[in-house]
């Protein structure tokens, strides 16, 4: 780093002869890339929260990560704010392409598979399925939901699974505890390949006292 000083806003060093490149991306972010490209990623009222609430406890999802606890705790917005706040570290220094995230309830994705199944939209169908697979970081929020058909199950199964092989981050939301995840699905596929993802990257995190503040 010879030559380089420290920036006194971003920590970042930089060549004293140009601006500092993470304090110009981190304006960009600020001005057009969190409210024009992220925030319209999750539905309204967890935009509303990202924007109304702090969450220091908010982690750069590195691994897969399992927050459970009761229901209005805030979980599903703290994973989201995790979500928001590992995109624009990636977007910061400089590892923005193809790194993009999403969230999607699952009892949702259920429902919207089905549908597309129904009227054989099997465009449609495969789309879906490969989004979820393929998108580097995914939040599934309602993960001990039971499927009220064996497809929608293994379809579930296919995205998590394809997942756990291809070290896919991604972090799961439940009201159960991951040891009880096993009794809550029909088989053990899903909760096996969950265990061993969290078991691999940032673990579980009970959310049963979590409480977040107003900004």
């Amino acid at each position: 780093m010879k030559d380089l000083i420290k920036c006194s806003k971003c920590g970042s060093y930089y060549d004293p002869r140009k601006n500092c490149k993470t304090c110009i991306r981190k304006k960009l972010w600020d001005e057009d890339i969190f409210p024009n490209r992220v925030l319209p990623l999750f539905p309204t009222r967890i935009q509303k929260g990202l924007l109304n609430f702090k969450f220091p406890n908010a982690v750069i999802l590195t691994g897969c990560i399992y927050m459970y606890g009761p229901v209005s705790v805030g979980k599903t917005m703290l994973a989201c704010a995790s979500l928001v706040k590992t995109m624009e570290q990636n977007y910061l220094y400089g590892n923005w392409f193809g790194r993009e995230g999403a969230f999607v309830n699952v009892p949702n994705l259920l429902q919207e598979l089905r549908n597309s199944f129904a009227t054989k939209s099997f465009g449609t169908t495969e789309q879906l399925i490969e989004k979820y697979k393929n998108v580097p970081f995914l939040v599934l929020d309602d993960v001990a939901v039971q499927s009220d058909t064996d497809w929608a199950y293994m379809v579930l199964y296919q995205i998590i699974d394809y997942r756990y092989n291809e070290y896919k981050t991604t972090a799961f939301i439940s009201n159960v505890a991951l040891e009880n995840l096993m009794t809550q699905m029909k088989d053990q596929r899903i909760p096996s390949r969950i265990i061993n993802m969290v078991n691999e990257g940032l673990g579980v995190m009970d959310m049963t006292n979590y409480v977040y503040e107003k900004r």
